[in-house]
């Protein structure tokens, strides 16, 4: 958790406490200057989903394989593009977290594992992601820091 903040989520908005500190946080961290992601999953804690080569980035924490899927990564948030909404702006950041999501995952084969649901109201997969190398897409190679997300926590 960064700045010691929960996210709190209501009807997609942020809550205006939260939003302040993201904004500060986010912006910390796409300079480098806040810490680096030290939580991580263990694959042995989760079931294997398979796994299928990146082949698109919507946005900072949303992508599609290979085989079909579309993947949201669970346990961050990212600032949000607009994807065809209309009157959605922007939130700050947001084209550094999708850039950055694509960095370090476009064209790679990744492995899924689940936690909980598999699935959301969307129909997306909602997963954990390791590269190859056990990178954990979450939270390996300062993911925060690169993706300017914040990890949540319940």
């Amino acid at each position: 958790m960064i700045l010691g903040e929960t996210i709190l989520l209501t009807k997609r908005r942020w809550m205006r406490p939260v939003a302040a500190s993201f904004i500060v946080a986010a912006s910390l961290l796409a300079f480098g200057l806040g810490p680096a992601a030290s939580v991580q999953a263990q694959p042995s804690d989760l079931r294997p989903g398979g796994e299928s080569r990146v082949v698109a980035v919507a946005d900072g924490d949303t992508l599609t394989l290979e085989d079909g899927r579309t993947v949201r990564l669970v346990g961050i948030q990212t600032p949000k593009l607009p994807l065809g909404r209309r009157g959605f702006v922007a939130e700050p950041l947001a084209d550094q977290a999708k850039a950055a999501l694509a960095s370090l995952t476009l064209g790679k084969v990744v492995r899924l594992y689940y936690g909980g649901r598999e699935t959301d109201r969307y129909s997306r997969h909602l997963a954990h992601l390791y590269l190859a190398d056990g990178t954990w897409v979450q939270g390996g190679n300062d993911r925060a820091r690169h993706g300017a997300g914040l990890f949540l926590r319940r």
